[in-house]
């Protein structure tokens, strides 16, 4: 087979990618646990400052109660676990390596952290949690938001002062001051967007007008804070409505719109907050699988004055590519459904329908793939239809997830603008999660996968003997 020398090139770019990937700085988490039945701790980390990428992973504890778990990171992040019934989280920076012990039987009393860099996780409580606003906020006929707004700014001031005292008498260091700090600091735009997003206030509206006022040059934020970075993007989005007099249901999320907010933060920002900007939206393009990603990917190699930004710009692009050279390596079809549930369900009234919620960032989804597998193996097509709904993902992600796993069948990737129309039907609050149908279109169960996962073909197989 001729390659031509440009796709030669690409083949070439691909194998070093794939061989050496790009690297952050080491988190190490390890971990013994006595009295411990169970068999993985899940992690879930913080969304990716940069790319807005969360990461999860399910992780095997041995027959000793041990385990071990590491990610790159290049910003501080905070790492949720939880084993069985029991939860916690904390705050691991760069190079910071952690070791957690309990004794299951007696968990929250015997939780134990121990490692560098470890003081923000200790003062947790004390830093980020606390605000808890009357419910009446989700009705926007009811409240006065110039009071919610003083009760956020208050609240943020509050622990803004606990921090500077945690600094002097802790002997923070600067990364864990700076990163804290954005945190708090941001926290308060990110709240306050949140309660008036949540009751559909149209952000040309002014009780958004505190976004005129964000501090669009904190070049050390843009580093270290998600939420900075996502403030960064709202505040740019009003004015880019405002100064051209547009509202906002006008704002379509294609290829066109991240391409003008592309050009329109190029013009806007400058240093590591726009490097950071432009990151964000070509990830989003390139994730996205939308038109024009090579473009873009041209575009920011030239933009982006930051070596490590552009190299993880250029690992995403390059994972792209390998999965559309690849070609099918499994039989799969992506359905280009974008209705509301009730118009997809009619699709396969007469047909027991099995939907399998997942994500390719999901490390338990991905464990129940073999089942899932076996299951669609024991009926025939005209007893059962097994449709997997992306969530939170990428088409091309999904597609490397898909190919590499061998997960055949349908597949449909749930976009954000009809997932609460779907929720209204499915409460699907966790992934994996599992919805079973009858042929009359009708519910007869839903929950997490992992729980029912040996069940199903019992729930399935009475199904199918009724007539």
């Amino acid at each position: 087979m001729y390659l031509s020398p440009k796709v030669l090139l690409l083949v070439l770019s691909i194998i070093a990618f794939m061989t050496n990937p790009i690297s952050g700085q080491n988190i190490t988490v390890n971990g013994a646990f006595k009295k411990c039945d169970e068999k993985s701790i899940f992690f879930e980390v913080s969304r990716n400052p940069f790319t807005e990428q969360s990461e999860s992973s399910n992780v095997a504890i041995d027959s000793s109660g041990e385990f071990s778990f590491s990610l790159k990171s290049f910003s501080p992040r905070q790492i949720n676990f939880r084993i069985g019934e029991h939860s916690g989280y904390f705050i691991a920076i760069p190079n910071s390596s952690i070791f957690i012990s309990a004794d299951l039987t007696n968990f929250d009393h015997s939780l134990e952290l121990t490692g560098n860099y470890l003081k923000l996780t200790k003062f947790k409580t004390l830093l980020f949690e606390g605000f808890t606003p009357s419910m009446d906020y989700y009705n926007k006929s009811s409240q006065d938001w110039n009071k919610l707004y003083d009760e956020i700014l208050l609240f943020t001031k509050r622990k803004t002062e606990i921090l500077d005292s945690i600094f002097r008498t802790e002997s923070l260091t600067d990364i864990e001051y700076k990163y804290a700090r954005a945190e708090i600091k941001y926290g308060l735009y990110d709240r306050f967007r949140h309660y008036l997003e949540v009751v559909k206030i149209p952000l040309e509206d002014s009780r958004y007008s505190f976004f005129d006022f964000l501090d669009i040059t904190d070049n050390e934020s843009a580093l270290l804070s998600e939420k900075y970075n996502s403030c960064v993007e709202w505040a740019l989005l009003r004015k880019y409505l405002l100064d051209n007099k547009l509202p906002f249901s006008s704002v379509k999320p294609d290829s066109a719109f991240f391409f003008q907010q592309y050009f329109y933060g190029k013009k806007i920002l400058t240093q590591n907050v726009a490097d950071v900007f432009l990151t964000r939206m070509v990830s989003r393009i390139l994730d996205q699988g939308i038109t024009g990603s090579d473009l873009s990917f041209e575009m920011h190699a030239n933009d982006c004055n930051s070596d490590t930004l552009r190299e993880i710009i250029k690992s995403i692009y390059l994972l792209n590519k390998y999965v559309s050279l690849r070609g099918d390596v499994v039989d799969y079809s992506f359905l280009n459904e974008r209705k509301g549930f009730s118009e997809f369900i009619q699709n396969y009234k007469g047909s027991n329908l099995l939907l399998v919620f997942w994500a390719s960032w999901c490390s338990p989804c991905l464990e129940l793939v073999p089942d899932i597998n076996k299951l669609a193996s024991m009926y025939k097509k005209n007893e059962l239809t097994i449709v997997h709904i992306g969530i939170n993902d990428s088409e091309s992600r999904l597609k490397y997830a898909i190919e590499k796993y061998k997960i055949g069948g349908l597949h449909l990737l749930l976009t954000d603008n009809i997932k609460n129309d779907w929720k209204k039907i499915i409460q699907f609050y966790t992934i994996p999660y599992f919805a079973i149908f009858n042929k009359e279109s009708k519910l007869v169960d839903e929950g997490p996968l992992g729980l029912k996962i040996s069940q199903l073909s019992n729930i399935i197989g009475s199904l199918v003997k009724q007539k």
